[in-house]
């Protein structure tokens, strides 16, 4: 009720320092580390930098929960606009993948043990150089079914 941030811990950020520089996530993690600034006693990852980059907390906004959002007291590191600057330049940078695999079986195969419809889902080989199609069942109660595309699609074609 009375606006202030409650925690164990102060959000990264409220501890001064000076210097503007360019770094990617990595380079960041690299950079904290050589500088011995942890995160909860561990080097930081780049999740870690990712999590903080998109917490509206930085420009003062609190989650409260039943309170539902609200402007906290403290004084924010950044402006509301820099925040969505940042969120930006994040969205523009993001890479995602796009899974470009016909999946020719798609919502035309079922789960043998819940009679669901098969989704569809791409992975890396545990080497990483080559990516592993699958159809496989997504209900939780289920015992599942995971089954590579490329095997299935090539029997049902022999068969036809």
């Amino acid at each position: 009720q009375q606006r202030q941030y409650l925690s164990s811990a102060v959000p990264y950020g409220y501890r001064l320092v000076n210097g503007k520089q360019k770094y990617g996530y990595k380079k960041l993690c690299q950079r904290l580390t050589q500088q011995k600034i942890f995160f909860r006693e561990r080097p930081f990852q780049p999740y870690h930098i990712y999590s903080i980059l998109k917490n509206p907390l930085y420009y003062g906004e609190i989650k409260g929960g039943s309170l539902g959002k609200y402007l906290g007291t403290f004084e924010p590191i950044l402006s509301k606009a820099t925040f969505l600057q940042v969120q930006e330049i994040r969205q523009s940078r993001c890479t995602a993948k796009k899974d470009t695999y016909p999946y020719l079986l798609r919502q035309k195969i079922k789960c043998p043990f819940c009679g669901r419809h098969l989704s569809s889902k791409y992975q890396w080989n545990t080497k990483k150089t080559k990516t592993l199609h699958y159809y496989h069942c997504t209900d939780r109660s289920c015992q599942g079914i995971f089954l590579r595309a490329e095997r299935v699609e090539s029997e049902v074609l022999e068969k036809i």
